[in-house]
């Protein structure tokens, strides 16, 4: 299980939930060959084919999560 940064606590936690969570995406993105990423310019995601290459779940595992989410959904 994975700790996450939990933004109103300042510190991190475990989020198996969230985990679970970003897994399923994870599935969804291998399933349709595309990966959701960051357009930096704009503050936007963006789509883009995955061509084979994972590496995007290093980013989108690495989410943050905020104060909306309870401490029992985590």
């Amino acid at each position: 299980m994975s700790e996450r940064w939990v933004t109103r606590e300042n510190r991190n936690v475990a989020t198996p939930k969230v985990d679970a969570f970003l897994a399923e995406v994870r599935e969804v993105c291998v399933r349709h060959g595309l990966c959701i990423g960051h357009e930096d310019t704009h503050g936007a995601f963006i789509v883009s084919a995955m061509d084979g290459d994972e590496s995007f779940m290093d980013w989108l595992g690495g989410a943050m999560i905020d104060a909306t989410i309870k401490p029992e959904d985590r």
